[in-house]
């Protein structure tokens, strides 16, 4: 296959001290709707990449946090001239800097843009000056910064042009002007220590600031800096009293004295819930966007509701095989506290959609955070997974230590699992 499609998950009024511009590309964020976009080449993306409709378009990286992508991955082959251009910026006087997350796709097939400033206007013959040139952008998200100051006093446009001959997909994110210097932490801002009523943040700490922002609240919330640490090398920041089994969203920027740099995110955590007392159900029949996603779960299956295919209710999840590499997907579910020393009951419903000739492999895991790493204990496990029907199973586990994750981890073949009905992390009170 010539390329791999990965799934991706698939403003002004939030400038704070210092700020000049910003853009998250998030409907309360500085949208992709306050940028020019030109479709200069006007060629077809290929089948796959098809939802890329425009020369940019606000798509979710994560669930809840969009990114800016273009694609140059056409049918015919061609390349691409795409551009996304600011509102008018008016730049105050002393050092301004730029800054702002990029990344590839494919590693084979990387994207290539340039940035472009204009001092006349926002169509794309105005742009005659290249700031930046980047080939073959990496697929780990980089951070990027301009300097600005030699346009000082002046209202300016700028421009990201892709620019690419017959790659994949390339991404912008994190877009922002600070009057001063305050470089951005890494993209990526990640959760642990999930509890009822707490968590911590963690990200990659930046060169040259004097400290961090957080920010966090019911998702959509205007950023603000409801808690802040020192210290450039600080990567972590922990939030508490906080309400169980709810969904927050966050965000993180950095800071250089008084000078603020741009929110990074949002992104979005659960906080745990409790069982010990009657029967948590899910069937993923969640349709809204994300799907569930929205429930607190997370990972890399898919959903389903065609006719006849769930167990029950309206959808399902289902993993499918790699035909050139062993499966290994995962599904985790939305952190549960679980008591030291007490049982649990897991059922649930398997079913192979796939040939019934070749067993599925698949376990249910425990671990204290949503990533593979983390899942340390094996509650149940099975190679020969081959109905065709819908079969229930059941599993139990006693926690030697409070606080856990469910997992489902498939790596082989092709499994549809639905449903988690019925007596799901019931308490057998053991």
């Amino acid at each position: 296959m010539k390329k791999f499609l990965s799934t991706l998950l698939l403003s002004s009024s939030l400038i704070g001290y210092g700020q000049v511009f910003s853009s998250g590309f998030e409907t309360n964020y500085g949208p992709i709707t306050n940028w020019t976009l030109y479709n200069v080449d006007g060629l077809t993306p290929a089948t796959q990449v098809n939802f890329v409709n425009a020369a940019w378009v606000a798509t979710a990286e994560e669930f809840g946090n969009n990114v800016a992508m273009s694609t140059s991955w056409y049918s015919p082959a061609g390349t691409s001239n795409d551009w996304m251009v600011t509102p008018s910026i008016a730049l105050p006087a002393g050092t301004n800097t730029l800054y702002w997350h990029a990344r590839s796709y494919d590693a084979t097939y990387k994207e290539s843009y340039r940035v472009l400033i204009s001092t006349t206007g926002n169509a794309v013959a105005n742009f005659t000056t290249t700031l930046l040139t980047v080939n073959n952008e990496d697929t780990a998200w980089q951070n990027k910064s301009i300097d600005l100051s030699a346009y000082a006093g002046q209202t300016i446009y700028l421009a990201f042009q892709n620019f690419s001959n017959d790659k994949f997909l390339g991404a912008i994110d994190n877009v922002y002007i600070v009057n001063g210097t305050s470089p951005q932490p890494g993209r990526l801002i990640t959760t642990s220590n999930i509890t009822k009523t707490g968590v911590s943040l963690n990200w990659t700490a930046a060169t040259g600031v004097t400290g961090y922002d957080y920010s966090w609240g019911s998702t959509g919330h205007v950023p603000s800096a409801m808690g802040s640490v020192s210290g450039a090398a600080t990567n972590t920041a922990s939030i508490g009293s906080l309400t169980e089994n709810t969904m927050y969203e966050y965000y993180v920027r950095s800071k250089n004295g008084t000078t603020n740099g741009g929110w990074i995110g949002p992104y979005r955590f659960f906080t745990a819930q409790e069982l010990g007392v009657g029967t948590y159900t899910y069937g993923f029949d969640n349709t809204a966007s994300g799907f569930y996603q929205n429930d607190g779960w997370s990972g890399a299956w898919s959903t389903n509701a065609g006719a006849g295919n769930p167990q029950a209710g309206a959808q399902m999840v289902f993993s499918n095989n790699s035909n050139t590499a062993a499966t290994n997907r995962w599904l985790f579910s939305k952190p549960f506290n679980l008591t030291t020393g007490k049982s649990y009951t897991i059922t649930f419903y398997l079913r192979n959609f796939g040939s019934t000739t070749t067993a599925q492999s698949i376990k249910l895991t425990t671990g204290n955070a949503a990533t593979a790493a983390a899942q340390t204990n094996t509650v149940w496990t099975s190679s020969t997974v081959a109905n065709a029907a819908w079969t229930q199973y059941t599993a139990t586990f006693t926690p030697t230590s409070d606080g856990t994750y469910f997992t489902f981890h498939h790596y082989r073949q092709l499994l549809y699992l639905w449903g988690l009905i019925h007596s799901m992390l019931m308490d057998s009170l053991g």
